[in-house]
This record gives C-alpha cells, sequence and structure tokens, in this order.
C-alpha cells in the first residue's frame, strides 16, 4: 500500500500536498532514498524506502508508471516515461548528468529540442554526441506522430503481399513520416548538409529520394521497361499507389506492380540508409535486378496462388501463367 503513494504523486504532482513534498525533498526523491533530508522524521521517508526495497527486488515501480502525452506541461521531460518504457534519465545517463534542468517540463523541450539545451558544459564527441543524437531522433519520431495528416482522398492499405517493414516503409511514405533531412532539419535536427547524399543537386525530400533523384529516376526507367508500361510523371510518392488502385489491369498484374514498386522504394531507402549510416555503400546505382529478386521472393513465399517462375518474372512479369 505504501508503494500506492509513488504512483499517487506522479498523477497528482500539480496538487499541493505534492508540490510539498518536493519541494522538502528535491526532484531525486524516487530514485535515490538517501537524498530525503535526514533531520525530517516522515511517513513520506517510509514510503521512498520501500519504493528502494522494492528496487532491490528488481521492479523499479517508477517505471511501471507509464506518461501519455497530451499534457505536456505536467510530463518531465527527463524523469516520466513518456516515451517508450525508460525515461530519458535512465536511458541516457550522461546527457542527464549535463543537464542543468533536471526537472523541466516536456513542453519546454518542444521547440528547443534541437538547441538551446542548458548543459553544464559543451556536449563531447562519442557517448554524451551519440546519446544527444538519438534523443533527438526520439523526439522528432514522437512529434510526427503526433502531427502526421494522411490525405483526405487515400488512405494507404496495408497489403499482405509485401512483409510488415515493406508496408510500414508504404505507409509512413504516404503520411510524410520518413526521417529525410529536409524533414529532420524544420524539427530543428540538423545534420551536415539538407541535400542528397547521391546527386547532391537538390536537398533530400521524401519526393526527391523516391520520385526525383537520378537513382530514382533510373530505377524508374528500369520499371517502365521491365513492365513494359509508361510511367506518369509523379509529383508526389502518394500518387504511385493512387495510380496503382485505379489500374484497368487484373488483381493479379495490379499485384505484381504493387509488389515491384514496393521493392524499388524498399531498395531506395535501404541503399540510402546503408551510404549515410554504415559506410557501406560505394556506389550511388541500385542493380536493378535486386529489385526483380526481391519482389519475386516476396511473391514466391506470401502469395501462393500467383504462380511464377523466375525465367518468366525477369521477362515478362505482366503476363499471366
Amino acid at each position: 500500500m505504501l508503494a500506492k503513494w509513488i504512483w499517487r504523486f506522479k498523477m497528482e504532482e500539480g496538487l499541493l500536498w505534492a508540490r510539498i513534498i518536493d519541494s522538502i525533498h528535491s526532484d531525486s526523491w524516487f530514485s535515490r532514498p538517501e537524498s530525503i533530508v535526514n533531520s525530517y522524521s516522515c511517513v513520506w521517508k517510509d514510503i521512498v524506502r520501500c519504493n528502494a526495497d522494492i528496487g532491490d527486488e528488481g521492479i523499479k515501480v517508477i517505471n511501471l508508471i507509464k506518461a501519455k502525452l497530451g499534457n505536456e506541461e505536467k510530463l518531465q521531460f527527463w524523469n516520466d516515461a513518456w516515451n517508450g518504457d525508460e525515461n530519458f534519465k535512465s536511458k541516457y545517463p550522461r546527457l542527464y548528468n549535463l543537464e542543468t534542468e533536471k526537472s523541466v517540463k516536456v513542453a519546454n523541450r518542444m521547440s528547443s529540442i534541437g538547441s538551446n539545451w542548458k548543459w553544464r558544459r559543451t556536449v563531447r564527441e562519442g557517448r554524451e554526441k551519440e546519446e544527444l543524437e538519438n534523443i533527438q531522433l526520439r523526439w522528432y519520431l514522437e512529434v510526427l506522430e503526433r502531427t502526421v495528416q494522411e490525405d483526405d482522398n487515400f488512405k494507404y492499405r496495408w497489403d499482405r503481399s509485401i512483409p510488415i517493414k515493406a508496408n510500414i516503409l508504404n505507409w509512413r511514405i504516404t503520411c510524410g513520416r520518413i526521417p529525410v533531412r529536409v524533414v529532420l532539419a524544420k524539427m530543428g535536427i540538423n545534420s551536415q548538409s539538407q541535400y542528397c547524399p547521391f546527386c547532391e543537386s537538390e536537398p533530400e525530400s521524401i519526393e526527391h529520394v523516391f520520385l526525383g533523384c537520378l537513382v530514382a529516376q533510373e530505377l524508374w526507367k528500369f520499371i517502365g521497361a521491365w513492365w513494359n508500361i509508361g510511367i506518369p510523371d509523379f509529383q508526389e510518392v502518394v500518387e504511385v499507389f493512387k495510380w496503382i488502385s485505379k489500374s484497368s489491369r487484373s488483381n493479379t498484374i495490379r499485384r505484381r506492380v504493387f509488389v515491384s514498386i514496393s521493392a524499388l522504394f524498399k531498395s531506395l531507402w535501404d541503399h540510402r540508409n546503408g551510404a549515410i549510416f554504415d559506410n557501406k555503400i560505394t556506389s550511388i546505382n541500385i542493380p536493378c535486378q535486386k529489385i526483380q529478386e526481391v519482389s519475386f521472393n516476396w511473391l514466391e513465399s506470401r502469395v501462393k496462388k500467383d504462380v511464377i517462375d523466375w525465367s518468366s518474372w525477369k521477362s515478362r512479369p505482366y503476363v499471366k501463367m
């Protein structure tokens, strides 16, 4: 029953009794029972010690209390588990030690996540810089999750003919939820350059990555030749999926086109991430056969009723067997 008061404190921290407790014992009482002022003999000290005893058994009561965004003025940026199962204090201990405002609210960080931190000193290269980049990306994704607006005239329909990760990528593309450099910059997360890492001729937007970049254009030309179809001049990625859904071709052919283009998007995104984060890509060109192989494997393993051999898939995928 004593541990219940830990939950009440977090739920009612704006009330007078909770503010008095916080002002007396500081903002670190729940993780360090020794921080309770020894000159005070009080029930709250017993509550905190109860929390510590439970923690010795491997159960952290404070981590079981999950915060939900909605009232950012009440949630503490570092101490509340508002993004995932663990609070940022535990997940990024080096940054927390550098923070001078350890009780800062989420709302106060909302507009300054990319800058204006209150550090004791400059963040150093290595682990500290890595933690800062991770926390900025997590915040960006959290905000993006809540502000995304889907096209009123189109809703992406998840398809079992491609893997879950490919569906997620397609959906995020249509919603504008891809962390390309232009989008990251708008959220205050700056990279060394906003330009495309491949062609370096234009800022890296979602449309540029999947439609406008020279690498993407070459792949679209290949798709047109491989499928023997004319590819429209798409201005937005969502137009690609609208075009597929409105095609007059049979369901089998529409599915095959959808799988092929999904493989194109997946190959482009993996290639881009490999070049930026892993330094694995030395050439900007993506082998066209890779798209054929990936799409064929997806169809073969996931769509049993669509029978087509590898030779036919490479040469004439638009012909039903």
